[in-house]
Parts: C-alpha cells; sequence; structure tokens
C-alpha cells in the first residue's frame, strides 16, 4: 500500500472497442477512483458479483495492468440479464465483454465466471477476497443476502464496493442496494461513500485501513474530475446532437428520393404492363392472321386440284371426240 495517495488519469483501452456503453455508463463515474484504489491499496484478489458491459471490471483490470500487479481479478455473473435489465440482453453482452478482456487484459489474471453468484461462493476460501464489488440483482432481499453471504470471504483488511446506494429511482424504482447502503451506514463506522453517478459505497472490515483511507484521499477531487468528465461528454452529446440532426436531414433527403424512385417504379410498371398487353395483343393478331393464311392456303390449294382435275376431264373428252370424228 502506497503512503501517499496518487492520483491517476489512465486511459482506459477498453473504450476503443466499446466506448458508448463503458466510457459513458452509470458506472463511469467511479471509473477513476477504482483505478486509484486498486493502485493504491494493491489488493492481491478482487471478485465482482455483477459484471455487465464491464465498465468497473476493465478500470480494475487497467489498474492491474498499468501497475504490473499479481492480482487475481474473478468477474461473476451469467450475463443472461434480470427483470429490470432484460431487453439489454438481446445483445451479446458476454460476447462483447469477452472481447475486451481477451484483447486488453490477456496477460492478467482476469477469470469470467459464468455462473450465479451463490454456485460461485464455494470456490473461494473464507478471508480470501481483498475487495468485493456488488452490482448484481438490486432487489433488497437479494443484495442483502449476497452481502451476508460473501462476508466470510473478505480478508482481515477487505473493503466492499456496493453501487447504487443513493436514494433515487432505477427502472422506475428505488434499488434494493440503497436500503441496505441506509443499514450499514447506520450499524458500521468504517464507510464511505461517493453520492454521484447513483452513488458508490465503501465499506471496510478494518478500522486502521479505514482511517488511513480517510485520511490519505480527497474525495472532492473525484467530484471536480467527474464535473470536468460531464463537461466533456456534455460536449460531445451537443456535436452529436448537431450530428444526429444532420442526419435526420440526409434521411428525410433520401426519403423524397426514394418515393421519386417509387413514382417512377409504379410509372415504369404500369407502362410495361400496358406495354406487354400490347404485344399479346398484337400476338393475338397476328395469329388470327396467321390462321387466315393457313385457310387460304388451303383453299388455294383446293382450287388448283380442281383446276386440274377439269384440265384432265376437259383433255380428255377432247381426244374421245376426236376418236369419235
Amino acid at each position: 500500500m502506497n503512503e501517499e495517495w496518487i492520483y491517476h488519469t489512465p486511459e482506459f483501452e477498453c473504450d476503443r472497442i466499446n466506448p458508448d456503453l463503458l466510457k459513458y455508463s452509470p458506472w463511469s463515474g467511479h471509473r477513476l477512483f477504482a483505478y486509484d484504489y486498486v493502485v493504491n491499496m494493491r489488493p492481491e484478489r478482487i471478485v465482482e458479483l455483477g459484471s455487465y458491459y464491464g465498465c468497473s471490471s476493465f478500470a480494475f483490470l487497467q489498474a492491474v495492468k498499468d501497475a504490473h500487479l499479481e492480482t487475481g481479478f474473478f468477474a461473476i455473473d451469467t450475463w443472461e440479464g434480470d427483470p429490470d435489465t432484460d431487453s439489454d440482453y438481446r445483445e451479446d453482452i458476454f460476447g462483447s465483454y469477452r472481447e475486451i478482456a481477451e484483447t486488453c487484459f490477456r496477460e492478467q489474471h482476469a477469470e469470467m465466471m459464468r455462473m450465479h453468484f451463490d454456485d460461485a461462493a464455494d470456490a473461494f476460501e473464507d478471508g480470501s477476497i481483498d475487495l468485493l464489488h456488488l452490482d448484481g440483482d438490486h432487489n433488497y432481499e437479494e443484495v442483502r443476502h449476497d452481502f451476508e453471504t460473501w462476508l466470510p470471504k473478505l480478508s482481515r483488511d477487505a473493503a466492499v464496493f456496493l453501487h447504487d446506494i443513493a436514494p433515487e429511482p432505477i427502472y422506475g424504482r428505488i434499488p434494493g442496494s440503497s436500503r441496505l447502503w441506509e443499514e450499514l451506514s447506520g450499524q458500521l463506522d468504517t464507510v464511505f461513500s461517493f453520492p454521484f453517478c447513483h452513488g458508490l459505497g465503501i465499506y471496510f472490515t478494518d478500522r486502521g485501513r479505514y482511517e488511513q483511507f480517510c485520511a490519505r484521499v480527497d474525495g472532492e477531487y473525484y467530484v471536480r474530475k467527474l464535473f470536468h468528465s460531464d463537461l466533456i461528454c456534455r460536449d460531445r452529446l451537443r456535436k452529436q446532437h448537431f450530428a444526429l440532426r444532420d442526419l435526420r436531414t440526409y434521411a428525410a433527403d433520401l426519403g423524397e428520393q426514394a418515393a421519386i424512385c417509387r413514382r417512377h417504379l409504379e410509372r415504369y410498371r404500369c407502362d410495361t404492363e400496358a406495354r406487354n398487353a400490347y404485344i399479346l395483343e398484337l400476338q393475338d393478331t397476328i395469329r388470327r392472321y396467321e390462321e387466315t393464311l393457313a385457310g387460304k392456303d388451303a383453299w388455294i390449294a383446293e382450287l388448283e386440284r380442281e383446276a386440274s382435275h377439269r384440265t384432265v376431264y376437259i383433255i380428255g373428252r377432247g381426244n374421245e371426240e376426236n376418236e369419235n370424228t
């Protein structure tokens, strides 16, 4: 552990692959702190219950990578969603998470455990986890169950990160993690919290570690950094607003051109149908002409046969009259 808290301005490599869902996710406001915590506190084992797209995961792992730590990181999630996020999982979120993990953090000890939290608990010995991040199911009973189940797994001087502790609606209701944090804050005296970005609560199992943390860390620093980041985000949103407006104008122009093309195609279709009908009419007329010509040819041939017979008859009669004479 560093004696002086060192603040960093890291580059999060994951943003090169999935910036919209990581750089601007609800958890993104805590990434700088999470990074600094890992670099300064140097936990040997980090376990995360609920990883989703990986905003928090890749903040922890970026710190492990940049500081050349031997920290083991374990992301536990089914990546199948819950009633609140079910519609989001129409995308391949697990595939997106795995792509970043394998691209950016292949050399780090990072393990994805695709299972339920209770099933994964048996894989960790008591007292073996230095940093536990709870961000799974946000129903009160579930999040309290997770906290109590994994509490024995914490080391003597561990910390628990609990997200969504602010009493503000998420998906239309106050998350149970907010209620749990309110209870913990009333029962424990080694807690620290950031109120922004849905709130992040930190519970220290060791009072000495908690007091050192409070003495070394300027919480307002991360508020200021968030404000600066918010300005950048607002500027990006403003640019995207005008870009979107231009795209809508372009889409409207394309729509008008498509309508013109459809009118031309409809006219061409009508002309083609008329032409085909005229061709059929001509073909029927030609057929009738051919039938008439065939009939005339047959009639002419019949007349020629009759004429031939009559010529033979007349010649024969002439010969008979000559003989009689």
